[in-house]
């Protein structure tokens, strides 16, 4: 596992901390807006700040997709 991954994996655990969820619902929601994806691509970045603050990334991120036309 690349350690862009690994870093997915741990906002995607907090992610699912904070908002009190499933991990099947978290999967879910980051797979129907990429936000793996968007994580690992922004892996520079991100992984200098806090989990908080990738949470609150991520949450931002979401508002943003769920604006858009979906395909």
């Amino acid at each position: 596992m690349s350690i862009e991954t690994e870093f997915a994996v741990c906002c995607l655990e907090e992610y699912k901390f904070v908002h009190k969820m499933t991990g099947a619902a978290v999967i879910e929601l980051f797979k129907k807006y990429n936000v793996v994806e968007y994580l690992i691509r922004h892996y520079e970045a991100l992984h200098t700040t806090s989990l908080t603050y990738c949470v609150e990334d991520v949450d931002q991120y979401l508002a943003n997709r769920k604006t858009l036309p979906q395909p």
